[in-house]
């Protein structure tokens, strides 16, 4: 179920794209993050698209175990799902638009999250670019970590999804990276992660330790 139509929309003065692969013990953390943005509102010159892949059903057991893995918020759906983000301040339900329900992913893909991108960018054009790929992060290793598949995005191939994502940006505007890049994982605010994305982004912010850099959702009233 999707906006299979969706047609492109006004060129806005932002576009940030949230990549959150939920599949897994960041879960909760991936619906906390978008209803945080939701209540913190936003302007009609951003767009914020957001994709979730939550956790597959109840395959844990233990009830102390599914605590840590899972949240039942929002009525505990499973899958992918696509919103663009409409302010709302209810603390445990998503009201921002459902674009486009996807079924089971596999999070890690450096295919899927590439298209993710380029669809956010062919509908929701913009004269800037944000982007936040978002789960547990392991440096020049990967980031990304899908339980269900049980792989990590691999960081050479999210290396070349950048590339080519700066190549297909080009095409539309005649720019060729992403305005900011932000990861919001441990370990991605290294040098060697800034040097290999050196050419992806004009501005990287990450976090050197291994501390989640999850945003207050403050940073959205700025833009």
């Amino acid at each position: 179920l999707g906006y299979c139509g969706l047609a492109p929309q006004p060129t806005a003065e932002w576009t940030v794209l949230i990549y959150f692969c939920g599949d897994g013990d960041l879960e909760i953390y991936g619906v906390s993050e978008l209803l945080q943005l939701e209540a913190a509102g936003g302007s009609p010159q951003v767009n914020v698209l957001f994709q979730l892949d939550r956790v597959p059903g109840p395959g844990i057991k233990e009830p102390i175990m599914r605590l840590m893995r899972e949240t039942w918020t929002d009525g505990n759906w499973t899958g992918s799902r696509r919103y663009l983000l409409r302010p709302d301040r209810d603390p445990v339900r998503i009201d921002s638009l459902l674009l486009e329900k996807q079924g089971e992913i596999d999070a890690s893909s450096a295919t899927g999250f590439e298209e993710f991108c380029r669809w956010g960018i062919t509908h929701f054009p913009a004269r800037r670019y944000a982007l936040f790929p978002s789960n547990h992060g392991a440096g020049t290793t990967g980031i990304c970590f899908d339980e269900t598949s049980g792989k990590l995005m691999r960081f050479p191939a999210l290396e070349q999804a950048l590339l080519r994502l700066g190549a297909f940006r080009r095409q539309q505007d005649g720019k060729d990276r992403f305005d900011f890049l932000s990861f919001w994982a441990c370990l991605m605010g290294t040098l060697e992660v800034g040097y290999d994305v050196r050419d992806s982004a004009e501005y990287l912010f990450g976090t050197e330790t291994r501390n989640y850099a999850q945003s207050n959702a403050s940073w959205l009233k700025a833009l």
